[in-house]
C-alpha cells in the first residue's frame, strides 16, 4: 500500500494558527500537544518544532491535544521525549496553485512520479478564518505519473478525525468555508485518477468560455468528481460547469448551476463514465449534456434549462432521472411538465440558491437505491447515508423537516456549530 503525504491549503496563508504556547511529545507517530488547539488546525497541518525546527505534518485528529503525525513523505517521525517546544502550526500552501506547484518539491515529495514515489497525496483545503477570504487563483493539476492507489486528492475536512472545525459547505454555497472563486477557468484537471471532494468552485468572470472544472486539456482518464458545489456567477457565453474528456470518470452528488452554456459537458468524453445524484438547475442551453457512447446516468436532477435539460441519447443503463422536459433518460423517469410533478427545491433565487429537497418534492423517494443499484453512491452531498432500494433523485438526500419545510442543515444534523 502506498503511504499518505498530508498538506494543507489555506488563503490565511501560511503564518502560526496554533492556540497558546504548547510543548510536543511523540510516541509511535503519535503528537501529544500540552494545550489544546482550537484554530483551523488538521490533516496536512504542519507542527514547526524544536531548535532544530524539524518539520511534520498532521495525519489525523485524535482529540484537541493528540494528533496522528507523518513526515513530509508519509513515514513515521521520530520519538520525541522530553517534550519540545512547537515554534508554530502552519498551512503548508497559502493557495492549491501553490500546493500544485509545490508538492513535488524537494521538501516534499520529491518526485512527479507518484507510482515511483509510493505516495497518494492528499491537498486538504482550508478557510481562511481571519476574513473568509476565498482562494482566488486558478489551478491546473497536470505532469504527475499516477495510478489507481497512487494519485493526488483535493478536498475538505469535515471535522471529527480530519480537523478541529469543519471546512466543507453544507450543501449549499457556504460561507466560513473553503472557497475557489476565480474569474477564469477555475480547475483544470489533467493527471488521471485525481480526485475533487467537496470543494465550492465558482467562476465570476463575464468572458466567454469560462469552465468550472475542465478535463478537456488534457484528457485525463478515471477521475472522481464528487460533492462539490459547482457554480457560475455572472459567467459570459459559452460557460460550462463541468467539461470532460477521457474515460472512467465518476460525477456525483454534485450542484451545478448559473451557467451560460451546459451545467455538465460529457460530448468529448471516450465513454464508461457515470453521472450518479446529480442536481444541475437552469443553465442557459443544455443541463447535462452526453455523448451516449458507454456512460450512464441515474438519480439525477437536470431542470430549468435553456434548450434541454438532458441531451445527447440515452445511455445504457440510465434510468430514474428527474427533467423539467421530456428529455430525462429512461423508463422510470420524472418528465415535469407532463408528468405534473417538481423537484421542489429550497430556494432558486439568485444569490441565495439551496437546492436541498422540500418534504414536497416529487425527488423524494423516486429514486433507484445502493441496494438495487451498486452505482448509487452511498453519501449524499451533506454527507447523509442512502441505503435500501429506493432512494431520493438529486445530489441531496432528504432528511428531516425544518421549520420552514425545508432539510434541516447538515451542522445541525451533526450537532456542530455554523
Amino acid at each position: 500500500m502506498p503511504s499518505n503525504v498530508y498538506y494543507s491549503v489555506s488563503p490565511y496563508g501560511t503564518g502560526d494558527v496554533k492556540t497558546g504556547s504548547p510543548t510536543i511529545e511523540i510516541a509511535a507517530g503519535v503528537a501529544t500537544l500540552s494545550v489544546a488547539q482550537t484554530g483551523n488546525i488538521g490533516v496536512g497541518c504542519c507542527i514547526d518544532f524544536g531548535a532544530g525546527n524539524t518539520l511534520i505534518y498532521i495525519a489525523a485528529v485524535n482529540s484537541a491535544t493528540s494528533f496522528d503525525v507523518v513526515t513530509a513523505t508519509g513515514g513515521t517521525p521520530s520519538n520525541v521525549s522530553p517534550a519540545e517546544t512547537v515554534n508554530s502550526i502552519h498551512h503548508e500552501y497559502a493557495s492549491l496553485n501553490a500546493a500544485e506547484a509545490g508538492y513535488t518539491d524537494a521538501n516534499h515529495v520529491n518526485n512527479t512520479d507518484l507510482t515511483t514515489a509510493d505516495v497518494l497525496v492528499n491537498l486538504a483545503c482550508y478557510y481562511d478564518h481571519d476574513d473568509d477570504t476565498a482562494d482566488g487563483t486558478a489551478v491546473t493539476l497536470d505532469g504527475a505519473t499516477t495510478d489507481s492507489t497512487r494519485y493526488v486528492r483535493i478536498y475538505t475536512p469535515q471535522g471529527g478525525t480530519e480537523s478541529i472545525n469543519d471546512q466543507r459547505h453544507e450543501g449549499k454555497w457556504t460561507a466560513s468555508r473553503y472557497a475557489l472563486d476565480v474569474t477564469a477557468t477555475v480547475l483544470d484537471l489533467g493527471d488521471d485518477y485525481a480526485e475533487v471532494v467537496g470543494l465550492q468552485i465558482r467562476c465570476t468572470s463575464a468572458s466567454t468560455y469560462r469552465k468550472g472544472i475542465y478535463l478537456r486539456t488534457s484528457a485525463p482518464d478515471n477521475v472522481t468528481i464528487d460533492r462539490n458545489l459547482v457554480v457560475g456567477n455572472g459567467v459570459g457565453g459559452a460557460s460550462e460547469g463541468i467539461v470532460l474528456d477521457g474515460s472512467g470518470h465518476t460525477v456525483s452528488n454534485n450542484v451545478i448551476y448559473g451557467w451560460n452554456g451546459y451545467g455538465c459537458q460529457g460530448y468529448y468524453d471516450d465513454g464508461n463514465c457515470l453521472f450518479a445524484n446529480n442536481t444541475l438547475y437552469a443553465n442557459g442551453v443544455y443541463g447535462l449534456l452526453l455523448d451516449s457512447s458507454g456512460s450512464k446516468v441515474v438519480n439525477t436532477i437536470a431542470y430549468g434549462h435553456g434548450t434541454k435539460d438532458f441531451y445527447g441519447g440515452e445511455p445504457a443503463g440510465s434510468d430514474y432521472n428527474f427533467s423539467e422536459d421530456d428529455t430525462a433518460p429512461g423508463a422510470n423517469s420524472i418528465h415535469g411538465a407532463s408528468d405534473s410533478k417538481t423537484p421542489d427545491f429550497v430556494d432558486t433565487g439568485s444569490g441565495t440558491e439551496d437546492f436541498h429537497l422540500q418534504s414536497t418534492s416529487d425527488a423524494i423517494g423516486t429514486g433507484v437505491g445502493p441496494s438495487s443499484d451498486s452505482d448509487v453512491p452511498t453519501l449524499d452531498i451533506d454527507g447523509d447515508t442512502r441505503s435500501g432500494a429506493t432512494t431520493d433523485i438529486g445530489a441531496d438526500l432528504y432528511v428531516a423537516a425544518g421549520p420552514s419545510g425545508a432539510n434541516t442543515p447538515w451542522h445541525l444534523l451533526c450537532g456542530r456549530a455554523a
